[in-house]
């Protein structure tokens, strides 16, 4: 997959303008909680308090990533 990513960091923010699966790949459910958990520490790297999804490929992956981002 690819990521392009963006760290505002006048807003804290971490933007994730577009997360790109290949088109095999389908085990989001399990895969997603460690990507956040990697996620979540570059954006404190990035002196970021907030991720902000914009865009995902393949579209449905966008609410269970923002779903496992709330838990």
């Amino acid at each position: 997959g690819r990521l392009d990513a963006k760290a505002d960091r006048k807003k804290k923010t971490f933007i994730v303008r577009k997360l790109m699966f290949e088109p095999e790949f389908t085990n989001y459910e399990a895969f997603l909680p460690t990507f956040i958990k990697k996620l979540r520490a570059f954006a404190v790297f990035n002196t970021c308090d907030e991720i902000v999804v914009e865009e995902t490929a393949p579209k449905k992956v966008k609410a269970l990533l923002n779903r496992t981002l709330r838990q």
